[in-house]
């Protein structure tokens, strides 16, 4: 006689095991809380400030963004450059964009209308100076 097995019953799992997604996002979470402080982008640049609005943009082009440390570092979309390559850094954006110069309160007028010309010989009209929004005293 042939011995007979004991057909057994499979059931279906309709559960999800969720311990290795779990497991995935602690160690997502851990890398990202590790790696955050690291994440800071901020410029060093004092703005004076102001009591005029703020302008609204007038073109759907996005600005350029130039920003003038203390030290009289220049950058342009967050990349340093020197003030003897400025003009050659401006040829890759169209005429017709706005430029918005971000210029710390402290720096020398000289030194930043020296600089808006340079921006106006290479060709560019749409100039304006950042500030910030002065507290109101009483």
């Amino acid at each position: 006689m042939i011995p007979q097995r004991r057909t057994q019953e499979r059931k279906i799992l309709s559960e999800i095991n969720v311990t290795p997604f779990v497991d995935i996002m602690l160690v997502l979470l851990i890398i990202f809380m590790v790696t955050a402080p690291f994440l800071e982008q901020g410029i060093d640049v004092e703005l004076p400030s102001t009591s005029v609005s703020s302008l609204k943009r007038r073109e759907n082009l996005e600005p350029i963004r130039i920003e003038i440390r203390k030290n009289q570092d220049i950058l342009i979309q967050g990349k340093k450059t020197n003030s003897q390559k400025f003009s050659s850094s401006l040829t890759k954006f169209g005429k017709k964009t706005a430029v918005l110069i971000y210029a710390d309160k402290d720096l020398s007028y000289g030194f930043v209308a020296q600089l808006m010309s340079a921006i106006q010989d290479s060709g560019f009209t749409n100039l304006s100076l950042v500030t910030t929004p002065q507290t109101s005293k009483k």
